[in-house]
């Protein structure tokens, strides 16, 4: 299943997923609302979120931040 392309003027509830019309990146809404009339200028640098209109995106980490958990959790088994 694709991930949603951003649209304008749209209720986003806490934890949508989307895109930028542009493709990827993928971010995350971290404040549900209604995103505004044009797309917002999404950040390129930390603290990597946006306010749009009454929703705030946060760039999509969960899977780098899945990853590295179960990584320490793998090196601290192993350290045992």
């Amino acid at each position: 299943m694709a991930t949603p392309v951003w649209l304008a003027n749209t209720v986003y509830a806490a934890s949508a997923i989307v895109t930028e019309t542009t493709g990827l990146p993928m971010w995350r809404c971290t404040t549900g609302g209604t995103s505004g009339g044009s797309e917002p200028a999404w950040p390129a640098a930390s603290p990597w979120t946006v306010t749009d209109g009454s929703v705030v995106w946060t760039l999509n980490t969960t899977f780098r931040q899945d990853v590295h958990t179960g990584i320490l959790a793998t090196l601290n088994t192993f350290k045992a």
